[in-house]
Order: structure tokens, then sequence, then C-alpha cells
């Protein structure tokens, strides 16, 4: 389920994304954001947190532009994953098969990651 943080965060990403917020706005909202999450040792929060801040850096050494930094906090904003339960014991774990397009067949295995608002993810 998401937290609070989280919701939070993504929203921020998505202002920065469409322009709404600047990137200095959003750096000086984040830091303390990120600082606190991380001592707390909240998970989700930090995985989040960690890829933000692996993009910022990225943006900082010159790999990313301005608008595809912008792109990936959309995306960002915009993904979700969820962790796979817990086995209850006794049964046991298979992975995750979900077919996509009844015309193609195709499959996808392994950890999901869920895209869209938080609404159509299940979340909210």
């Amino acid at each position: 389920m998401l937290n609070h943080n989280e919701l939070e965060l993504r929203e921020h990403l998505a202002a920065t994304a469409s322009g709404r917020l600047s990137l200095q706005e959003f750096r000086e909202w984040f830091g303390p954001v990120a600082w606190e999450a991380e001592s707390a040792h909240q998970p989700t929060d930090t995985d989040l947190i960690d890829e933000v801040e692996l993009l910022l850096a990225e943006f900082d050494n010159g790999d990313w532009s301005e608008l595809e930094l912008a792109d990936a906090f959309d995306a960002l904003s915009r993904t979700y994953r969820v962790p796979p339960r817990q086995p209850r014991p006794g049964v046991q774990a298979g992975s995750l098969s979900a077919t996509v397009g009844r015309a193609r067949g195709a499959a996808i295995t392994g950890p999901l990651v869920l895209v869209g608002t938080p609404r159509e993810a299940g979340f909210a």
C-alpha cells in the first residue's frame, strides 16, 4: 500500500516533469524528505528515493538532458512496483505470469510493474 510520503513524492515528481515546479524547487523540497525517509528506514520510500537520487546524480553528471530528466520523472511518478507476497507456510511460491493481448499470446513473467495512477493500480 502506498503511504502519504510516497504519494507526495510522486506528486512532486509529476509537478516537476510538467514544469509546474522548477528543478531547484524540487531539490529544495526533496533533500529533507529523502533524509527523513532514509533515516526512518522505510523500504517503500527509500526504493523510490534511491531511484530519484540516481536520476539526479546522472543528470548532474551530464548523462541526462533536462527534458530527459523530466520524462524520467514523469514515468517514475506513474510507475508502481508491487512486491511479491510472502508465501504462507506449506505453500509453494511460483512466478507471476500475465497474458498481454489475446492475438499475440505474449506473456510477462517476473516482478510486476504497474503503470498508471494509484487508483488504476488499485492503491487508492
